[in-house]
C-alpha cells in the first residue's frame, strides 16, 4: 500500500447557549497516498489521543469504518467511545490516526475548540463554592462596575492584545484578530460578496495567501467557483498569483477533472481586450514562450493549442527592431516513421477558398507538388492546338503599382515579364481565376473597430500554363518532323533527276 498523508484537517464544536453541551467532536480530513492521489474507498480507522507529541500511553480511542469521497471523510470523535470530561485537563493533547494499519506520522496537535467539553462544568456552576451551583458568597461586596449595563451599546473590537484580551469596543475601527487553525466558515452569500470577503484600499491584496511547504496552497478553492476574485481598478488583478521559484512552479494554477482547467471570460468592448494576456518580462537570448499548451495522451493525438475565432483562428504577428530572421507564425515536426506537416491549412465550401493566401513572395526550399493522381481525375481528354494559343499570347514587360499600404497587397517591385490575364482569359480561359484580397481598411489604428475591405481581382495559373506549352512544343516538334522528312523527299527527287 502507497504511504498515506493528511492533506487537511479540521476540528469543529458545537456549544449551546442555555443547553447541555454536546459531548463529541465533528473532525473532518483528506487523504491522499505518496502520489497525490486522494482516496475513494472504505477504511478502517483508529482514532487515540495522547498528552505527548510521540510515545507514551493513549488517553482515549476508539475505532470507525469511514468513507473517504475525493479523499475526504467526517466522523463524530466520541460517538463510540465517549469522551471522559477529564481528557482536555491535559495541556496539550495530540491526536493519533491509524488508517488501515498504518500509522500516520506526525500526530496533530488537538486546538482549543475541543475544550468547549470542559464547557460542561460551567454551565452547571459546579466547583464555583461550596455544594453545587453558584455560591452568593462569591459575589458579596462587588459593585456595578462589574457587570454589563441593560442599556450598554456594543462597538468594534479594535485589537487583541497578549494578556489584556480585548481592547476596542468603539463605534468603528479596525479589528485585528488571531485565530486557530482551521478556521470554518459558513454561510449562504450572493456574489459579488462571499463568506470571507477583504478590501485593500492601496495596491497589495484584499486576500493573501501563502504556504511555505512543497506541494501546497496558500489559498484552496473548491465549488461551483473555486475562486472568484473582482477587481474595478485600472491595473489591478481580481486574482493575482505569485512564484519565486526558479525553475518549476506557477504563479496561478487551475486543475480539473472536468473540461476545463482553466476558464476565462470577458465582457469588455474595448479594442484591447484581451480574454487572456501572457507576457515574457525577463531578458535573454532565447525563444521564451509567453504561452506554452500541450496536449500529448499518446503518439499521433492531441492539439497543443486550439483557437475559435470570428475573423481569425490564429493571428502571428513579430515587430522586429534588429536585422535577425523572423517567423510570424513557425510550424516544426520532426522525428517518427509517419507523415509530418509542418503546417496544415485547409478551406472549403466558401465562395472562394484559399488554404494558404500569402500577400508577398513566396519562397520555398524543397518541390511543389500539385495532385495529379488518375485516381482523381474524369473526361480525360486530349488537348489540341496548343501551339496555335501560345501564337496568340502577348508576353508583356511591366511595373505593379505600389497600392496603399494599409492595403498591404504587396507587390513585388521593379520590372516584371509575364502575361495580362483578361488578355489570357480570351484564349485560356481556364488558367484565369476571380480573386479576393481581403484587409481592414483600421488595422494599425488604436481603438478602431474591424472594417474589412474586398479587392477584388484577377489572377493567372501560370503553373497550369506548363502542360499548354508541353503541348505546343510536342505540336512544333511534330510539324518539324513532318517539314523534315518532306525536305528529305525533295533532295532525293533532286539527286534523281540528276
Amino acid at each position: 500500500m502507497k504511504k498515506l498523508f493528511i492533506i487537511f484537517l479540521l476540528f469543529t464544536s458545537l456549544c449551546l447557549w442555555a443547553q447541555n453541551v454536546p459531548q463529541t467532536i465533528d473532525y473532518q480530513v483528506r487523504l491522499a497516498d505518496s502520489d497525490g492521489n486522494y482516496l475513494n474507498v472504505v477504511v478502517t480507522v483508529n482514532f487515540l489521543i495522547y498528552n505527548v507529541e510521540t510515545g507514551g500511553t493513549a488517553l482515549w480511542s476508539e475505532t470507525q469504518d469511514v468513507s473517504c469521497a475525493n479523499g475526504v471523510f467526517h466522523v463524530q470523535l466520541g460517538s463510540v467511545t465517549p469522551l471522559p470530561g477529564t481528557l482536555f485537563d491535559i495541556a496539550s493533547p495530540w491526536l493519533e490516526l491509524i488508517v488501515g494499519g498504518e500509522t500516520l506520522v506526525p500526530r496533530t496537535a488537538i486546538a482549543s475548540v475541543p475544550f468547549a467539553i470542559k464547557a460542561e462544568t460551567a454551565y452547571s456552576l459546579d466547583d464555583m463554592g461550596s455544594g453545587s451551583g453558584l455560591d452568593a458568597d462569591l459575589l458579596d461586596g462587588l459593585n456595578s462596575t462589574y457587570f454589563m449595563p441593560a442599556t450598554t451599546t456594543w462597538g468594534d473590537i479594535t485589537a487583541v492584545t497578549a494578556g489584556t484580551g480585548l481592547n476596542g469596543g468603539g463605534t468603528s475601527g479596525a479589528v485585528t484578530v488571531n485565530v486557530d487553525v482551521p478556521l470554518n466558515l459558513t454561510g449562504s452569500i450572493a456574489l459579488p460578496n462571499g463568506v470571507i470577503k477583504g478590501e485593500n484600499t492601496s495596491n497589495g491584496s484584499g486576500v493573501y495567501g501563502k504556504n511555505t511547504s512543497s506541494g501546497n496552497y496558500g489559498y484552496l478553492g473548491a465549488s461551483n467557483i473555486a475562486v472568484y476574485g473582482r477587481n474595478n481598478i485600472n491595473g489591478g488583478h481580481a486574482v493575482f498569483g505569485y512564484n519565486t521559484t526558479t525553475t518549476t512552479g506557477a504563479g496561478v494554477s487551475g486543475h480539473s477533472l472536468g473540461y476545463y482547467g482553466g476558464y476565462f471570460t470577458s465582457s469588455s468592448s474595448s479594442a484591447y481586450t484581451h480574454v487572456v494576456h501572457a507576457e515574457f518580462l525577463g531578458t535573454g537570448a532565447y525563444n521564451f514562450k509567453a504561452v506554452y499548451g500541450k496536449a500529448r495522451p499518446t503518439d499521433g493525438a492531441g492539439t497543443g493549442g486550439f483557437f475559435e475565432g470570428g475573423h481569425a483562428g490564429v493571428e502571428g504577428k513579430v515587430l522586429p527592431s534588429g536585422s535577425s530572421t523572423y517567423y510570424g507564425i513557425y510550424g516544426r515536426v520532426s522525428g517518427g516513421t509517419g507523415v509530418n506537416v509542418a503546417v496544415f491549412g485547409g478551406a472549403y465550401d466558401g465562395n472562394i477558398n484559399y488554404a494558404g493566401y500569402f500577400a508577398g513572395n513566396l519562397a520555398y526550399t524543397g518541390i511543389l507538388i500539385n495532385a495529379s493522381d488518375a485516381r482523381f481525375k474524369e473526361n480525360v481528354r486530349p488537348f489540341a492546338n496548343a501551339l496555335s494559343k501560345i501564337k496568340l499570347m502577348n508576353v508583356h514587360t511591366y511595373y505593379y503599382k505600389q497600392m496603399e499600404a494599409e492595403k498591404k497587397l504587396g507587390f513585388p517591385e521593379g520590372e516584371q515579364i509575364g502575361l495580362i490575364a483578361q488578355e489570357l482569359e480570351e484564349i485560356l480561359p481556364e488558367l484565369v481565376s476571380e480573386n479576393v484580397h481581403g484587409y481592414d481598411k483600421n488595422e494599425g489604428i488604436e481603438g478602431a473597430e474591424i472594417d474589412m475591405e474586398q479587392i477584388e481581382y484577377k489572377g493567372i495559373n501560370y503553373i497550369g500554363l506548363i502542360p499548354v506549352l508541353i503541348e505546343a512544343i510536342q505540336e512544333q516538334q511534330k510539324q518539324h518532323e513532318e517539314q523534315q522528312e518532306q525536305i528529305e523527299k525533295l533532295q532525293q527527287q533532286i539527286r534523281e533527276l540528276k
